[in-house]
C-alpha cells in the first residue's frame, strides 16, 4: 500500500483563492451597503449639523478597491511560501533595562 499525500500546495493556493474570491464579492457587497446607508444617514442629518461634502458616494469605489486589496494581501500572506530567512537574534545582547540605566542600578546598590 502507498503512503497517502496530502494535498499539494496548488490545490492548496486554488481552495484558498475559491474562499477568498467569494468572500472578497459577499463582503464588498455588505460594504457598499453599509456606504449607502452611511451616506443616507448622513443626507438625512438637520442641514445645520450637516457637513456639506457628501462625497461618501463618490469615494465608494476607491474604499471597496482599498478593502478588496487588503483582503487579498492577507490571503496572500497565506500561501507564501516558507523559504523566507528566519530572523535570528544574538539572544546574548539582548537586554530588558538600558544599558545606562543597568550601570546607574549597579552604582546605587554599591
Amino acid at each position: 500500500m502507498e503512503p497517502r499525500n496530502g494535498p499539494t500546495m496548488d490545490n492548496v493556493k486554488k481552495i484558498l483563492n475559491i474562499v477568498r474570491d467569494g468572500m472578497t464579492a459577499k463582503l464588498s457587497n455588505h460594504v457598499s451597503e453599509a456606504l449607502s446607508d452611511a451616506n443616507m444617514a448622513i443626507a438625512n442629518e438637520p442641514a445645520s449639523g450637516r457637513s456639506r461634502d457628501l462625497s461618501l458616494m463618490a469615494e465608494r469605489d476607491a474604499i471597496l478597491q482599498r478593502f478588496v486589496i487588503g483582503i487579498e494581501s492577507k490571503f496572500d500572506e497565506l500561501t507564501e511560501s516558507s523559504s523566507k530567512e528566519i530572523n535570528v537574534l544574538d539572544y546574548g545582547s539582548l537586554s530588558l533595562v538600558e544599558e545606562a540605566d543597568l550601570e546607574a542600578i549597579i552604582a546605587m546598590k554599591v
